[in-house]
């Protein structure tokens, strides 16, 4: 048997843990220091990875329990582990904070980070409503802070090299992205609407973000519909087609998917426009072809998703005190077309938006 014996007379203490030196490099004149709060399986996978490689001077990781954050402080060379978001805003020589935590709680820690000086980088969504947004827009305005959105398809090699060929297109564009999500239980935190915020904001905001990417110019109306079976097994709102005009005239139609077989690829893109047909194929392969000749990039076993490079290209902005301006505007450009589209939904019409810098 074992007896365990507190001293409850004691105040229980959350304040920062400091870990071990060894591992981490001194800190480095103009390398910004960031924090991070969360350390779920993605944030695991892809962005503690990216933001070591970055060579980023790590101060504070905030996760959900204790141990998991010690483990990952220590492993990637963090100054801390804590239990509250607020010891990192307070930490003087943090400069930036990514927000990787789960998503009902991206809003109100983007705008505490924000009111504490912080430039931010959250994971996708943003929000998951729009007055959250509008408060996040205000924010940023006011404190004129960085704010990057994990939007890391605009970052991936081939996806940037797609964008290229149509960049200056002096022809509206009509933008294919089908989405072959797979089928997701009904239950899946993705589908609770207060936590995940449903597949549109918590995972279809990626690829209405691409599109826009691509096309470059502001949505101007949005206009969605999704199946309407009476089966068990197809779930309605993860099979919709979401179609966006654009200022120059331009269309982009996102097919999210939840009913195909396993076997295809996820995600397809096709561009028409300017005499020209561009097919990026599951971020494994590129084909453009213009002027009766095809020119292809191949990657053919390594999916590069642009994780890397989207958050080396953040901290240059914190580093440079270089404006994100135009691409928070994208962003939030996107997060009123994924609004639109819910609202589409629910009144079988149309939403028209109103121009930036205007309220909807």
């Amino acid at each position: 048997a074992v007896l365990l014996k507190y001293d409850t007379a004691q105040p229980l203490s959350r304040a920062p843990l400091p870990l071990p030196a060894a591992a981490r490099p001194a800190p480095v004149a103009g390398v910004p220091g960031v924090s991070v709060i969360g350390a779920g399986s993605h944030a695991v996978s892809f962005l503690l990875k990216a933001i070591d490689l970055s060579g980023a001077h790590k101060r504070g990781i905030v996760t959900a329990g204790g141990f998991k954050g010690k483990w990952y402080g220590e492993k990637y060379g963090f100054a801390f582990a804590a239990a509250d978001p607020a010891d990192l805003f307070q930490d003087t020589a943090t400069a930036a904070v990514f927000i990787l935590s789960r998503h009902d709680t991206h809003a109100e820690l983007a705008l505490q980070a924000l009111n504490a000086g912080k430039d931010v980088f959250v994971e996708k969504p943003l929000c998951l409503k729009a007055e959250e947004l509008d408060a996040i827009v205000a924010a940023q305005v006011h404190h004129g802070a960085r704010v990057m959105v994990g939007y890391n398809r605009r970052f991936a090699p081939l996806g940037m090299k797609l964008q290229a060929c149509f960049a200056g297109h002096a022809q509206p564009l009509s933008v294919l992205y089908r989405m072959h999500a797979g089928f997701r239980p009904a239950k899946h935190w993705l589908h609770d609407p207060d936590v995940g915020g449903g597949l549109i904001l918590g995972e279809g905001v990626h690829f209405l973000d691409f599109m826009q990417f691509v096309v470059g110019a502001a949505p101007r109306r949005v206009f969605a519909q999704s199946l309407h079976s009476s089966t068990n097994d197809i779930i309605d709102a993860d099979n919709v087609t979401i179609n966006v005009q654009y200022d120059d005239g331009s269309i982009g139609t996102l097919l999210y998917l939840s009913n195909g077989d396993k076997g295809m690829g996820r995600e397809r893109i096709e561009v028409f426009g300017d005499n020209c047909t561009a097919v990026l194929e599951d971020w494994r392969s590129l084909v453009i072809a213009k002027n009766g000749k095809k020119d292809k990039t191949t990657h053919a076993l390594v999916q590069d998703k642009g994780f890397n490079p989207e958050v080396a290209a953040f901290l240059r902005a914190v580093a440079s005190g270089a404006s994100l301006d135009h691409e928070f505007a994208d962003t939030v450009a996107g997060m009123r077309v994924a609004f639109a589209a819910l609202e589409s939904l629910r009144t079988g019409h149309p939403i028209e938006l109103a121009p930036p810098g205007k309220v909807a």
